[in-house]
């Protein structure tokens, strides 16, 4: 299943029904999210592309570090885990 920006547009619930509704099924997704956050919630896998490029591939933990946002989108943003989940949340800082 490849889906382009699924969440755009939608409120916060929506958000959640949708990505579970993705999740939930049997199926290999690629998915085209600028939410970081949920995509850390949601994905297996992260991959950072720059002008055409893949900068940066791996886990949400892996991948959500300081340095990609440093180097691709030229901002300050502290990586912390969630306190209940674990997740890694970015918080932007610029």
């Amino acid at each position: 299943m490849v889906l382009d920006e699924p969440t755009n547009q939608l409120d916060l619930r929506h958000q959640l029904d949708a990505l579970r509704l993705v999740r939930d099924r049997s199926v290999t997704a690629v998915i085209a999210m600028h939410d970081l956050n949920l995509a850390a919630a949601f994905c297996d896998r992260i991959c950072v592309i720059a002008e055409g490029a893949v900068v940066a591939l791996g886990t949400p933990a892996e991948i959500l570090t300081p340095a990609p946002f440093a180097e691709v989108y030229r901002v300050e943003v502290e990586v912390t885990a969630h306190p209940r989940t674990g997740v890694p949340q970015v918080t932007l800082l610029t």
